[in-house]
């Protein structure tokens, strides 16, 4: 069984490539980085999260024109200290990495040898051998610090939202529809996410990734506000703020207590947010598109109320162009992908930035 075709395309909108950095953005207050290579896990490479060691996971796979289809073929991987390693699957050939905790403890999911992928954990201490966390097929998205699992299982027509702790598994939401994305939680038990939504007499497909920003509480979902414009919720921190994205013209938002806010971004540009911690730092992406077929964008950071372009934050980066960034820590560490110039040309590699002590 495939991966969800709209997980596939909210991954690609955030690692398309980009060139180009905007300027005079005001950085007053931001912290300082150092950079760290954390490399090109094959042709592509896809960061989904981070922990407070510095520990990065995702996904690699190989680029074949003119899609970017072949993804649905990925490896999961980690990268710890200037090394990276794979994941082993359940027998089959791909898998991906979507979730850390503070542990070093990996979820996600993984192919077995029938073709049929299903929801795993790789735990550090067991030398992340994989483990298959439920008969049903489906995906692990979150792991907590506590070791409780969250996820997706299917069936032919819907699917569940569910938690794995101890050997038992635990229905937290039934029956959504089958093409529903479930990001996070809050610290009061509130799923975020996405739900498939189409405009006005355009017929739903899965492919072109309609769909509107919801939250679940008590098991009721709520749409969560978008001035009647389609969007997505990427991510929740316990306190509840919730990111994401609206889209026609695009823009990254928040949502706190059921209220939108548009995230500031420089006039010309659109933006997407990525990702949030308990802080409420928001990373993602500003970006315009001057020519058609160009697209220039840099790795945008939200906090209190300013946007910065992390380029211009980072000591020693001059030979990178960071575009956009899809984990954040509590700690404030921040990973994703950009591009990095070398002897041999420029290519597309994820990076890793650690707030300098003085500045965090």
């Amino acid at each position: 069984m495939l991966p969800h075709p709209r997980r596939l395309l909210l991954a690609l909108l955030l690692v398309s490539g980009a060139s180009g950095l905007a300027t005079a953005h005001d950085q007053a207050g931001a912290p300082r980085y150092r950079i760290e290579d954390v490399g090109a896990f094959s042709d592509v490479t896809v960061v989904t999260a981070l922990n407070d060691d510095g520990v990065v996971a995702g996904y690699g796979y190989r680029h074949v024109p003119p899609g970017h289809l072949n993804s649905l073929l990925s490896t999961p991987f980690y990268w710890k200290s200037g090394k990276a390693r794979s994941l082993p699957t359940l027998g089959g050939t791909y898998g991906k990495a979507l979730g850390i905790n503070s542990r070093g403890d990996i979820a996600g999911f993984a192919e077995d040898k029938r073709g049929s992928d299903f929801p795993v954990i790789w735990r550090k201490q067991r030398n992340y051998a994989v483990e298959q966390l439920d008969k049903r097929e489906g995906e692990a998205v979150l792991i907590q610090n506590d070791g409780t699992v969250l996820g997706l299982v299917r069936d032919e027509e819907t699917q569940s939202f569910v938690s794995w702790k101890d050997g038992r598994c635990r229905d937290l939401l039934k029956s959504i529809p089958s093409d529903a994305i479930v990001v996070g939680v809050d610290a009061q038990g509130t799923l975020y996410g996405s739900v498939p939504s189409a405009p006005n007499g355009t017929s739903f497909s899965p492919h072109r990734g309609y769909s509107r920003a919801c939250r679940w509480k008590d098991g009721r979902s709520d749409l969560l506000p978008s001035r009647d414009r389609l969007g997505d919720c990427r991510a929740v921190n316990a306190k509840g703020l919730a990111v994401g994205w609206l889209e026609n013209p695009w823009n990254g938002v928040s949502w706190r207590d059921g209220k939108l806010d548009l995230l500031p971004t420089p006039n010309g540009y659109g933006s997407r947010a990525a990702a949030v911690n308990d802080r409420g730092d928001i990373v993602g992406e500003c970006f315009y598109f001057p020519r058609e077929g160009e697209n220039h964008s840099f790795a945008a950071l939200w906090r209190d109320g300013r946007v910065h372009d992390l380029n211009s934050l980072v000591r020693d980066g001059s030979k990178w162009k960071l575009q956009s960034p899809t984990a954040i820590s509590t700690r404030g560490l921040i990973a994703g992908t950009g591009r990095l110039t070398e002897e041999r040309g420029e290519s597309q590699r994820a990076f890793l930035l650690r707030p300098e002590p003085s500045s965090k």
